[in-house]
């Protein structure tokens, strides 16, 4: 273990971010990391596999100027792409940390994406209704990602959609939702969803998806894109699934201040037309998707039993 900077007891939120061999993404990340308001107040627990990278990562944590405390941990051996996230929280968990937010070291994020998990995590029904956040409202092999927007209608910043699918790019929980949902479901066996060609998957991200449709539960996740995922190449990453769920995403920078969330479930979206306004597209747009996704879903799960 390699502490940077000492951790201060007195902030109880942390950053978990896993780190394998991918220095220049690394530097990267952190950087956008250094631009997000507020984050003197969170604590940043870095998780690293052990490659041939591992003296040029430490450098790039070593001369990273972060105003937070950092605590560095090495795995003397491989944990893999389900275990080293995990042991990474669990490492959070265990020094008192209320409220998570998981990231890869190939991520970039907006300056108030922590504002947005803040607000999220303070919203009246988020322990009750919600299992977790994200940071943008897609999923893998979803092309909802936004490109642009008008940066004339503020009030998209402030928009927080329920659904009931997430990704793993920028997910988010409290103490609690860790302890009752992330942490049970992290490993379920088997897995019942598909991939988009039909194969069997293995990735914690949709261990917790299936959880979510299977005890309808929901996600609380940001319309514009605070984060966005810029490593092509990965463990379950490659040039084809980045081009058709990452590559056309545009980060929303979030220079502006964030004030609160408004909260909209797609049945108050199908509901209300939200008048002829162009942004009010975006609304029943993401109406849609939820939709389709959540049927996409429920399909894959159905026909899983079906085989059974």
């Amino acid at each position: 273990m390699v502490k940077i900077r000492c951790l201060d007891a007195a902030a109880l939120n942390a950053i978990c971010l896993t780190v394998w061999n991918r220095p220049a993404l690394l530097k990267a990340c952190l950087a956008s990391i250094a631009c997000m308001r507020g984050l003197e107040q969170w604590l940043l627990f870095v998780q690293v596999e052990p490659s041939d990278q591992l003296a040029s990562i430490l450098r790039v944590l070593q001369e990273s100027d972060l105003p937070c405390s950092i605590q560095v941990h090495v795995n003397s051996e491989r944990l893999g792409v389900r275990a080293n996230p995990l042991a990474c929280l669990e490492r959070a968990y265990a020094e008192g940390a209320k409220l998570f937010l998981l990231v890869e070291d190939d991520l970039q994020l907006a300056m108030d994406a922590l504002d947005f998990v803040l607000h999220c995590s303070r919203h009246p029904e988020f322990l009750s209704r919600f299992s977790c956040g994200n940071l943008h409202f897609s999923s893998c092999f979803n092309q909802a990602l936004l490109q642009s927007w008008n940066g004339s209608h503020s009030s998209l910043s402030r928009v927080a959609l329920e659904t009931q699918f997430f990704s793993s790019l920028g997910v988010f929980f409290c103490r609690s939702q860790f302890e009752h949902f992330v942490r049970p479901h992290w490993w379920t066996h088997p897995l019942k969803l598909r991939d988009h060609y039909g194969n069997p998957v293995a990735g914690w991200d949709c261990a917790l998806n299936q959880a979510i449709l299977l005890h309808n539960r929901r996600c609380l996740q940001s319309l514009l894109p605070r984060v966005i995922h810029c490593g092509v190449n990965g463990v379950h990453s490659d040039a084809v699934l980045h081009q058709r769920s990452y590559a056309h995403a545009g980060l929303y920078e979030g220079a502006g201040e964030l004030t609160s969330i408004n909260v909209y479930s797609v049945d108050s979206i199908n509901a209300d037309p939200y008048g002829t306004e162009e942004w009010g597209c975006l609304f029943r747009l993401a109406g849609q998707l939820w939709t389709l996704q959540r049927t996409l879903l429920h399909r894959e799960l159905s026909l899983a039993e079906v085989a059974r």
